[in-house]
């Protein structure tokens, strides 16, 4: 095999002379490499679901409610209006059956018909922060740049509040019983960010603790 002018190598000693090098380079290697994964999400956040869910929970756990044990009971949904209806009208139940109440699918059947509502259902947001928002900068030649935020402490807090009504509806010849109150509750996730770097979350909802 001819060797070459230059290096006076031929050219299976030239491939042999970088072997050494390849044990360093396959870290670097690897950590170059790359992949993309494919994440979908849902149109509504868990976080979302799980704030009005554990809300929803608290606050029909929190009905006061006559003797109901062994009660033929009517639950009537026909005024419940919730964005979750379906998980609200199951925690309602889940009340009268824990009080002992037997339920019932019409109201000839029942000696009891509860009228069930919502007052909210639902979530809000509140962010506080100490430093220097972002703003938008006019750039000659460019357009408008937008500068990032500073903050020295930033809380954010998402609650989910619930509100349920049951009213006893009366029959033909009863005297209509006094409306009771609605009863509400609400659980928060709050975080907070120091200088953007120390981050840490508080709430009371143990599913996202």
């Amino acid at each position: 095999m001819a060797a070459d002018a230059t290096t006076g190598m031929t050219p299976g000693r030239r491939g042999r002379q970088w072997l050494p090098l390849l044990p360093p380079l396959l870290p670097l290697l690897a950590a170059v490499g790359c992949s993309t994964p494919h994440y979908s999400n849902t149109a509504r956040t868990a976080r979302e679901q799980l704030l009005l869910s554990a809300a929803a929970d608290r606050a029909a756990a929190n009905l006061a409610l006559p003797k109901l044990s062994h009660r033929q009971v009517h639950l009537d949904l026909s005024n419940l209006e919730a964005i979750d209806r379906g998980y609200a009208a199951a925690c309602l139940r889940a009340r009268l059956a824990a009080a002992g109440a037997v339920l019932v699918e019409t109201p000839a059947d029942a000696d009891l018909i509860l009228e069930a509502r919502c007052g909210a259902l639902g979530t809000d947001m509140a962010q506080t922060m100490w430093g220097l928002p972002s703003i938008a900068l006019p750039v000659p030649l460019v357009g408008t740049v937008q500068t990032p935020e500073l903050a020295l402490l930033k809380i954010t807090r998402q609650t989910g509040h619930a509100k349920f009504t049951l009213s006893e509806i009366p029959r033909d010849g009863e005297e209509p019983t006094p409306p009771p109150a609605g009863v509400a509750a609400s659980r928060t996730y709050h975080t907070r960010w120091l200088i953007l770097i120390v981050g840490f979350t508080t709430t009371n909802v143990p599913e996202l603790k």
